[in-house]
């Protein structure tokens, strides 16, 4: 038996056109057609084939007659299971892990094995530099939890929700974890399940390492972020904490997880890709149906001037209809550590050129046959004070996590863009300067009033260069006198 809360996790995931093929718009708002698999009709001009409502997830063939009441029945009747198995196969696919106890499976009789028929477990083998590949599960007498451990848990995911599959050169069959427990050493070394930090592998859309050179190296080494347990122990050349560090050298790269891997691997189509900030949200977004890709950094979306070519691979082989770029809820703040007489809208100022850059980066795809409607959207402020999506699934979505891609497609659809728990902003054909207006930052006096809260406890502070003061009144005032020609 499957527990209930997996079959309604299942059920909420899974859609009817993840597992139909060569889908086509049909005449109709939320309506596709395709070749029906019971009679290998296509649709004509003549006559319909297998439509699909996209709204209800049902499908019929007005050829043959055969409907389809959803995923489940679709890989039913398809694959020719019962509904316990077809259940197994959607998880699958959809990286959701069961966990079924023993009570719960029929017993069956041991059987003595024979040595010849056992299956493969040997290691994969190491890359140079590399170290060696880790299972999902801990390694024998590790009890207490660790950092990692915690990290996966605060975000609401589990070792099985994030295991990749691959297979070695001799065939087998491995899952691993690309959260892995462990820490870098003073040489640069990545030191596995020793240190109380946590190690995150890159792999690609082939389920293979993502390898990088390093400087003054002759070996290439797989990439691993290191996500640090003491931030105030790692700085950068200011002084200020790193949580999360890249190994010099390795450049930017995008995170994927298994779930969406698959969508590309059979080429199933997405109509809305999510890009985030985070290795976790990208987990988390997908556990719940929402696929997504994690950036290293806002200003990591690309290099070159051009997408990362696993994001235009993914939009053009699924047929992405839709990208939202996600920020967190403090998208708009200032920097935590503000000093007098020093620009004030240097953060500001780092989020724009990542949206307009997005912007531009997804518009490139239009000459290349895929075009897409461009979104930038952010998570509304809240009570729980939750920032990325991750958070607010687990601190304000818990148990109801379906309602967060209903939010989506509300504010996606709604005049204003306004949802319960997002912001979404259309940018498809959006000026920069009007992107900049998100931030207030071509409005020297808006901005300074949006931020008055924090600016009025410094004595002077720059915003477009020019040094401001708010007075004691409350007024914003120059500092310095402007030049016949800065003057409008």
């Amino acid at each position: 038996m499957i527990p209930e809360t997996t079959i309604d996790k299942i059920k909420a995931v899974a859609t009817i056109t993840q597992f139909i093929k060569d889908t086509a718009q049909a005449y109709g708002k939320n309506k596709l057609y395709a070749t029906c698999p019971a009679c290998q009709y296509r649709n004509d001009k003549k006559k319909q084939g297998l439509t699909i409502d996209t709204v209800k997830q049902q499908a019929k063939c007005f050829n043959c007659g055969v409907g389809y009441g959803g995923a489940i029945d679709f890989i039913m009747k398809t694959e020719k299971l019962d509904y316990p198995a077809a259940l197994r196969y959607i998880a699958k696919d959809c990286n959701i892990f069961i966990e079924e106890t023993a009570d719960q499976i029929p017993a069956k009789k041991p059987k003595k094995a024979k040595t010849a028929t056992l299956p493969k477990i040997e290691k994969l083998p190491v890359v140079p530099g590399a170290a060696e590949v880790i299972p999902v599960t801990k390694p024998a007498g590790t009890s207490q939890k660790t950092f990692c451990d915690t990290q996966l848990a605060d975000s609401g995911l589990t070792y099985d929700n994030i295991r990749i599959e691959t297979v070695d050169e001799t065939g087998t069959i491995r899952f691993i974890s690309p959260f892995v427990q462990g820490t870098r050493d003073q040489y640069q070394n990545i030191i596995e399940h020793k240190g109380d930090d946590v190690l995150i592998r890159y792999y690609d859309l082939e389920a293979k390492p993502v390898m990088y050179k390093p400087e003054k190296a002759n070996v290439m080494r797989p990439l691993v972020r290191l996500r640090w347990q003491n931030p105030a122990a790692h700085t950068d050349k200011d002084g200020n904490p790193i949580k999360y560090q890249s190994p010099a050298g390795s450049g930017s790269h995008v995170y994927i997880p298994e779930m969406l891997r698959r969508m590309y691997k059979h080429a199933r189509k997405i109509k809305r890709l999510y890009i985030q900030e985070g290795e976790k949200k990208a987990e988390k977004s997908c556990k719940h149906g929402m696929l997504s890709v994690g950036i290293m950094g806002i200003n990591n979306l690309g290099t070159n001037g051009r997408l990362p070519d696993e994001i235009q691979l993914i939009v053009q082989r699924c047929e992405v209809e839709e990208v939202i770029f996600v920020l967190d809820s403090d998208w708009q703040n200032l920097s935590e550590t503000l000093k007098n007489g020093q620009a004030v809208d240097t953060r500001p100022r780092q989020f724009f050129p990542a949206v307009r850059n997005f912007k531009e980066y997804l518009r490139t795809l239009s000459n290349l046959g895929s075009p897409v409607e461009i979104y930038f959207g952010y998570i509304k402020t809240n009570e729980a004070t939750a920032k990325g999506i991750d958070d607010l699934l687990c601190m304000v979505l818990p148990e109801r996590e379906t309602e967060l891609p209903a939010d989506f497609d509300f504010a996606v659809n709604d005049k204003n863009g306004t949802g319960t728990f997002v912001q979404v902003n259309k940018i498809t054909m959006l000026p920069d300067d009007r992107i900049a207006d998100f931030w207030l930052l071509n409005d020297a006096e808006k901005f300074a009033e949006h931020h008055k809260a924090r600016l009025k406890e410094l004595k002077e502070f720059k915003i477009k260069g020019f040094l401001r003061k708010f007075s004691e009144q409350g007024k914003l005032e120059m500092c310095q006198q402007l030049f016949k020609e800065e003057q409008f």
